[in-house]
Formats: C-alpha cells, structure tokens, sequence
C-alpha cells in the first residue's frame, strides 16, 4: 500500500510538475520468463520481478507498478490485486495483464469492485479489488495503478494521507509552530522476495521552499539499506535496489524484529542545523504547551480534595485520581466521533485540563492530563512525558518529527544537496 504523508502546508504550494509520475514497466526480460523458482526465499509461492513507485508532490499524484511470477499453486493467490485508494486520493487509471508461460500477455478487462476497509465518521479508506483472468503456475502478472489527489476532498477530509486509522490526539495546540515534518515515507517491506525495485521521489519545490517567515528544507533517513542511501539529482530523490529479502508478518511479534528497511523524508525548518537544535526547539514548544494545558487552577484543586478526602493513604489518593481519569469518556477511540461530528454536535475542543474535567470527555492526551493535573494539585511531583507508540520502535536522535507511522531501524542519515544535520 503506498504511504503518501502530505503535509497540511501542501495545496499552498502547488506548482505545475514537470516530471512524469507515470509508472511504466520495464522490458521482460528471458531470465525473468526462467524462474523457476525464488533464489533468496526457497518454497516461495511467488516472487516480485519488479515493484515501482513515484510520487510527486508538485502535481500530487502517486503511481505504482509491479510485475509478479507464479512460482507453486499457492501463488495463484496472488492474482487477486488490491489497490488502495480513497474519497480524497482518486484512482486514475490501473492497467494490468497476465502473461501466460506460453508468452501470450492476456490484458485485464473485467469488473473491478470497490471495498471499504477503514470508515472513521465520513473518512473512508478504500480498495479497489479485480481478480486477473487464467492465473496458473508460471504465469507473470502485471499490473500498474496511478492516484491523484483531489485537493478539495482533501481538504474536507483532514488528511492528505493512506494512512491506516490511528486513534486522534489532544492537548497539543493548533498554533504551535513546526520545525519538521514527515513528507514521504517508502517502505521496502513485503512478504515475497523482490529482484529489483526502483523508487522515485519529487518533493515540492525540489526539496526548499519558504513559508512565512521560515524556511524549509528536504532530509532523510534511510535504514538497513545495503545498498546505500538514496541520492538527489535535479530536485528528484531517486533509489534503485536488487534482492530485497521478504519480510513476512508474524503475529503478534514484537515492534523491535530486526531487519527493517526503509527510508523516511521530512522537511526541516532552516533553523534547525544539528538533531539537538531540533530537539531543543521542539521539547521547549512542546513542555510549554503541555504545562499551560495542565495548569492547576481553583477548579482543579477543588475536585482533587474531594476527591482524596476520604482516602488513607497516598496510594490510595493516586488510585482514586486515576479512577476519575478513566472515568472520562475517551474520544478519540470512539471512531465515529471525529473533529467534524464534535463540531457538529457543538462538542468544543478542551483548551486546558480543567475543561476536560468539567466536560467529563476529551482525546488520550487530553485525559492524560487531566489526571496529571489532579496529582499537581493534590500534591504529588506529577509530570509528563512523550513517548513513541508501539507500532514505531525506537526512539531515535535523527528522526525528525514526533509524528511517525512506521518501524525503522537506524542506520544511516543523509541530507539533500550532502549536508549533514548531525554535528
């Protein structure tokens, strides 16, 4: 599934593009025609020949491409496609076609079906299904898609995305001033072996651009990648690998599995020359944000001493706190609620911890708070602290932003143009 992250900032930069973002395939070659089977995962089902993609954010669109051998019948599988999508980045044209191992190629000209995997109010994320025609062993499926973004759906979907749902976060103010932010994110993952992949990127403005009063610039951080990191040539990020080993999902298995591979891009605020700058500017706007949201006022300290009042002990004072935080209705689990049905209903949003309390209902972080700021008030040495989710391993130094949605692994850094962020 691509991940487009298209920032907030985009439909104000606009600009025509003048690269083709169309994904075509390369010539089949008799080598690929001879596989019998996958050299780098034996007993595989099937094997990747070629996987694609581009995406462009000067004229927002992403294409994708892939071709696929059938290696045992449990590959036929494989010749039913998915092809995500939603009511804001819009299918624009998906061609596919089987070649036989006779050599015909079989284009595809039957019926495609739309699904909805994800609906969080009105948001929806889609798949456009079809099922390739006389798939048997040996056969190599091809197929290529192209998605545009609709700028007005986008706007009124609050989010430029194909993300899968996360649940929303509070406490954190709309006017808090960026200094870096996901753009582009690949993901190598796959569960079957590839042979070559090629990934291409076109940032807006070839990576710098100016907003207000700051600037921006384009940087990235690439991991596992045995090949080396991808590199810059004319405003255009281009990455070309061979053999990339499959990575099959296992149940329930830890975020912190080694092996991952993948490269995120993010755009840094000029003011930031070194990690620790960005992390500085970042951690002061955000510890000034969370202690004005957690302030203790009357209110506060009223409903914390009656509360505790008949409590014995501190623990016992820290357990009924905690009871009246889990008694908030938590609305960002509440996957129909979303900032355009509160607006509707005239839920507003909670400005400080007090609100949260009064209004019994709020985000995960809002909640959060909340409670830290009935512990202040009660007098326990309350603080908070953010912390990476479990879907995105660990924390690291160089990866910019606090918003991350995948797992990476660190392993080298470079930025556009060969400067580097880190001192």
């Amino acid at each position: 599934m691509p991940r487009l992250v298209l920032s907030a900032l985009g439909p104000f930069l606009v600009i025509a593009g003048g690269y083709a973002s169309q994904q075509t395939l390369p010539p089949l070659t008799e080598a690929d025609r001879a596989i019998k089977q996958c050299p780098g995962q034996p007993g595989a089902p099937a094997i990747y020949l070629y996987r694609g993609q581009t995406s462009n954010q000067n004229d927002w669109t992403f294409s994708e491409s892939r071709r696929l051998k059938v290696l045992t019948e449990a590959g036929k599988e494989y010749g039913t496609i998915e092809i995500p999508f939603s009511e804001a980045w819009e299918v624009e044209a998906i061609r596919a076609n089987v070649v036989r191992p006779d050599g015909k190629a079989v284009p595809f000209n039957g019926e495609m079906f739309d699904k909805t995997v994800v609906q969080v109010g009105g948001f929806k994320r889609m798949i456009k299904t079809f099922a390739l025609p006389d798939v048997e062993v040996g056969s190599i499926l091809e197929y290529a898609y192209d998605l545009k973004l609709n700028l007005k759906k986008a706007a009124s979907a609050r989010s430029l995305g194909l993300e899968r749902w996360k649940p929303e976060e509070g406490g954190i103010p709309n006017d808090r001033q960026p200094y870096a932010f996901t753009t582009e994110i690949w993901d190598f993952d796959a569960p079957l072996y590839t042979l070559k992949a090629e990934y291409t990127f076109i940032p807006f403005l070839s990576g710098q651009f100016s907003l207000g009063d700051m600037s921006f610039r384009l940087g990235w951080v690439s991991f596992g990648l045995t090949w080396g990191p991808p590199v810059m040539e004319g405003g255009v990020v281009v990455l070309s690998v061979d053999n990339i080993p499959a990575q099959e999902k296992e149940e329930w298995a830890a975020p912190e599995e080694d092996g991952r591979m993948g490269v995120i891009f993010f755009f840094c605020s000029s003011k930031v020359l070194r990690t620790l700058d960005y992390w500085n500017l970042e951690g002061a706007s955000w510890q000034k944000a969370a202690e004005k949201f957690i302030a203790v006022n009357d209110a506060i300290r009223r409903e914390s001493e009656s509360l505790t009042t008949k409590a014995g002990t501190s623990i016992d004072k820290v357990r009924t706190l905690y009871a009246r935080a889990q008694a908030i209705k938590n609305l960002s689990y509440a996957k129909d609620m979303t900032s355009a049905r509160r607006k509707e209903l005239r839920i507003k949003d909670n400005r400080n911890a007090g609100d949260v309390l009064k209004n019994n209902a709020g985000l995960r972080s809002d909640i959060t708070r909340a409670f830290v700021a009935l512990a202040r008030a009660s007098g326990f040495p309350a603080e908070v602290a953010r912390v990476v989710t479990r879907d995105d391993k660990f924390f690291h130094e160089n990866i910019l932003g606090l918003s991350r949605r995948r797992r990476w692994i660190l392993l080298t850094h470079r930025w556009s143009k060969g400067s580097s962020i880190c001192a």
